[in-house]
């Protein structure tokens, strides 16, 4: 991470990534232009608040709500869509284009372990 800040000293926004160091901040306020800073909520918890407070005095913190875990592959809404639609298992397989395990994880979970 230091790396960047350093081969970007020009830029005004960062995107803060890791669980960040005094040093870091310092190198951050230092040897860039920057105006604002943008961190993920889970790392905007690692950082103290006095910390923070301090920060937020020299440039513009933006926290990013973020998901945990990776990310879905498939809608919710769009395999409910698909779900009510008519049609066999396989027609809904082959519009969803997922796996035949993924679908009935999916529809168990979904439909609250009803069996439709």
């Amino acid at each position: 991470m230091l790396d960047a800040i350093v081969s970007n000293s020009g830029g005004e926004e960062f995107f803060i990534k890791t669980k960040p160091s005094v040093k870091v901040f310092a190198l951050l306020l230092d040897a860039t232009k920057a105006k604002k800073v943008y961190m993920n909520s889970g790392i905007a918890k690692t950082v103290p608040g006095n910390v923070m407070d301090s920060l937020r005095k020299s440039v513009s913190v933006e926290i990013v709500a973020g998901r945990r875990g990776r990310p879905k592959k498939f809608s919710e809404e769009e395999f409910l869509r698909v779900l009510r639609a008519a049609g066999g298992e396989r027609e809904r397989l082959a519009e969803l284009g997922m796996s035949r395990r993924t679908y009935y994880y999916w529809k168990k979970r979904l439909n609250g372990n009803r069996h439709d």
